[in-house]
This record gives structure tokens, C-alpha cells and sequence, in this order.
């Protein structure tokens, strides 16, 4: 599909409930906004310390494009850049640091990401106006379950909504992007900044990283109790018993 800026897309039948109208999230988000002063330190984690701040931002994640959006080519017409406001959500969120759903209680950072995995601070040149999708306003809309689903096939849609939904406003009143309540780390904020924005962005933007085999964050996590080997890809599933009658 060639997208259409302009043009409006509706998510496919099954997923229209579980979707707020983009009138629906004005009236949540307008006046729910959080305010970034330039210089607030915010964290990411990348495959490779080249797409901390890329120019250009290829895979859809959790809110989308819809994949009817994209490309015939697989580009993406939009995306979003995903931050963190301290490292450990940034390492959860950037799945650094899986859990095994073969044997709960326990967690182990992923091979890859101890081998290339590189973790970084981006500091802004200017200050960032975020819609904050956390607290009330994602009570209010009745998305909490759904934004939090290892489904992303209805936040795909929310997050075009949303980018409706800003596009929509006086171009002084537009958004940065938004905040939102992290989905592995329960009780913290992840950040969605628009794509459109990243050319802006980078001019200014301060950026560090190092490599996260060689970091302080990954020699805790080693060292901590409940960390295991990285599960085999062969490993057979735990069989179950038998359900008494």
C-alpha cells in the first residue's frame, strides 16, 4: 500500500474494539502532557552503537506501522524511536534480558546482545513535549491490557491513532511523541519519539554508549542470583501432567 498522509485508515474488524478513536485520544491526551527540559539524560539500547540515534528507523516494534501501512518494499512510511528514562528499563525493554517461558523464576541476557548489544544516553538539544500515555489517561481509554499484549497487532493501530491524532493539532501544538507505561518492567516509563523528528533531533543530541558485555549493568545481571545460561533453541517443552478428574 502507498501511504497516504492525508488519508484515513481504519484497523481491520477484529481489532476495532480494542482501538481508540482518534477523537477519543485528543480528549485523553491533549491536556495530559509531560514536558522533557533539553539535556534530560534518557536511555536506549541498539544490536549496534550506529542505530542509538539512526538517521533513518526500519523495524515497526511495538506501536507500528500496521503492516497494511508499509511499503510494498518493506520500508516503513513512519516509526517510532523508543527510549527509556533510566538503563534497566531500557535493557528489558530492548530485550537485552529475556525470561524463559520453560522455567519461571529465573531470567538470562540474551547471547547477541552480550556480543554486539550496546547500551547509550541521548541527551536532546531542545526540550521534548510528550503526551503521557501512563496513569489516568491510559485508565481512562481502557488500553492498559492491550498496549501491554506481546500481541502488537492492535498497538500497531493504537500507535497510528496516536500519530493521528498529533498530526491532527496546530503544528505549535504538535507532540514530540509520547510516554507510556513500560510492558517488562511494570511500574516505569518507556518513550515513543516520532520518526519525522529524527533529522532535528540529531543535530545537538548528545550521545554516549559503550559495549553491554563490557558494562557495569551487565556484570550485575551476571552476578545476579537468578540469572541462567541462555536457554537451547532445541530444548524440548516441559510436558504436562495430566489434569486429575
Amino acid at each position: 500500500m502507498q501511504f497516504d498522509e492525508q488519508a484515513r485508515y481504519e484497523p481491520p474488524s477484529h481489532l476495532q474494539a480494542l482501538v481508540p478513536s482518534t477523537a477519543a485520544l485528543l480528549a485523553a491526551l491533549t491536556h495530559s502532557v509531560e514536558r522533557l527540559a533539553a539535556g534530560t539524560v534518557l536511555y536506549r539500547t541498539a544490536g549496534d552503537a550506529k542505530y542509538l540515534l539512526p538517521e533513518v528507523l526500519i523495524n515497526a516494534y511495538r506501536f507500528g506501522p500496521p503492516m497494511a501501512l508499509r511499503h510494498e518494499d518493506g520500508t516503513l512510511p513512519y516509526a517510532w524511536l523508543y527510549l527509556a528514562r533510566d538503563l534497566p528499563t531500557a535493557i528489558w525493554e530492548g530485550q537485552f534480558v529475556r525470561h524463559d517461558a520453560t522455567r519461571a523464576g529465573n531470567f538470562y541476557i540474551h547471547p547477541s546482545a552480550a556480543e554486539t548489544g550496546a547500551i547509550g544516553t541521548l541527551a536532546f538539544g531542545r526540550d521534548l513535549r510528550l503526551w503521557n500515555l501512563s496513569g489516568e489517561a491510559c485508565a481512562k481509554l481502557g488500553i492498559h491490557d492491550t498496549i501491554s499484549s506481546s500481541d502488537y497487532e492492535a498497538c500497531h493501530w493504537i500507535g497510528h491513532r496516536l500519530r493521528e491524532a498529533m498530526m491532527s493539532r496546530e503544528p505549535d501544538a504538535i507532540p514530540d511523541g509520547f510516554c507510556y507505561p513500560s510492558r517488562r518492567m511494570r511500574g516505569h516509563q518507556a518513550i515513543a519519539i516520532r520518526s519525522d523528528l529524527l533529522p532535528g533531533l540529531r543535530t545537538g543530541a548528545v550521545v554516549t554508549h559503550e559495549p553491554f558485555g563490557q558494562s557495569a549493568a551487565y556484570d550485575a545481571l551476571r552476578a545476579d542470583a537468578l540469572c541462567e545460561p541462555a536457554p537451547s533453541a532445541t530444548r524440548p517443552m516441559p510436558r504436562q501432567r495430566p489434569r486429575e478428574r
